[in-house]
């Protein structure tokens, strides 16, 4: 990994309602950003967690938090933050990405000062579905710095409001998008 471009850490939120299932795949796609030191902290936003995503979150060594975005904003550790909808993965390459987005940034040679991911080929939807289809704006994350993150979640209030604001750009890095049907059902026998 090439993390030596930069040096600037990030703290990442994603707002989770009651599905472990999701969280935890979150989670898992943020370890190699963990491991190479680009990922500080990790704080979920708790929007009506159940038991089992409040375990899965506090065994993963996440901050839980419950207020509103801006004040989860403002107590992120890092002057960076990347937004994630709970059940998105980042994929492979991710952190390069991301860690030369931030240098570039830092020495004003980055187009914008916001970044989101691809979607992923397998997660675009046709012409066809996109006309019946309206994404949610975070489906691509967002990073951006934290006190534009403030400002904007204090005027607009949800994360997709934000990427409107922020207009990020494109990172040459892919995202599986959350699933659509939302937390897969497990068998009855795995479910006890």
């Amino acid at each position: 990994m090439k993390l030596g471009y930069s040096k600037i850490m990030l703290s990442v939120l994603i707002e989770a309602r009651d599905e472990p299932i999701l969280l935890s795949a979150t989670l898992s796609a943020l370890v190699p950003g963990a491991v190479e030191g680009l990922v500080a902290d990790v704080v979920v936003v708790d929007r009506g967690m159940g038991v089992s995503a409040l375990r899965v979150a506090e065994d993963a060594g996440c901050q839980v938090r419950t207020e509103t975005l801006s004040e989860c904003l403002t107590m992120a550790k890092c002057d960076w933050v990347m937004l994630l909808e709970c059940g998105s993965k980042p994929l492979r390459g991710w952190v390069d990405a991301v860690s030369h987005f931030l240098g570039d940034a830092a020495e004003g040679a980055a187009n914008r000062q916001a970044a989101r991911f691809r979607v992923a080929r397998q997660d675009r939807s046709s012409l066809w579905q996109g006309l019946r289809l309206r994404r949610n704006l975070l489906s691509g994350g967002l990073i951006l710095r934290k006190r534009d993150g403030v400002a904007f979640a204090r005027s607009v209030g949800e994360p997709a409001g934000l990427v409107r604001l922020a207009r990020p750009q494109l990172l040459d890095a892919d995202i599986r998008i959350r699933p659509a049907q939302g937390e897969p059902k497990l068998p009855q026998r795995l479910s006890q």
